[in-house]
């Protein structure tokens, strides 16, 4: 059972990945010479990063939610607008993200412009609820 988790290990997926680079570089760029072709791979296979480096692993962070759209300060246009839609189960949620609820507020609230900056699936296409013309100030 040991050698099943171990054939999908991180580890065993980076050695086969740069086993498979290193067999494409040596059938791709064949080389005549004998002694080019075992210097090459020696080359290619003495150490670590040579041809790769190793993976980056990052965590999701867990994002804050807020109120419901209901409990929120905002004009009422748009906070009926954004219940509705929450109800229709789009991918708008009815607790919005921290980071959400804050762009929404200054935008709606302030006339503030935004740039939206959090990690990757933290709502940042949610946060842009209106598109104004540069040319309207």
């Amino acid at each position: 059972m040991t050698e099943k988790h171990e054939k999908y290990s991180i580890q065993n997926m980076i050695d086969v990945l740069n086993n498979t680079r290193i067999s494409y570089l040596e059938m791709q760029y064949h080389i005549k010479d004998e002694s080019l072709i075992r210097e090459r791979h020696q080359m290619l296979t003495q150490g670590k990063n040579i041809i790769s480096r190793s993976p980056f692993i990052e965590a999701t962070p867990v994002y804050e939610q807020s109120k419901s759209f209901q409990n929120i300060d905002l004009p009422p246009i748009v906070k009926e607008t954004l219940v509705k839609l929450s109800a229709l189960n789009l991918g708008i949620y009815s607790k919005p993200y921290h980071h959400q609820l804050e762009a929404l507020q200054l935008f709606f609230n302030q006339n503030k412009d935004l740039i939206i900056s959090t990690g990757t699936g933290s709502g940042k296409t949610e946060s842009f609820p209106h598109t104004r013309n540069l040319s309207d100030g």
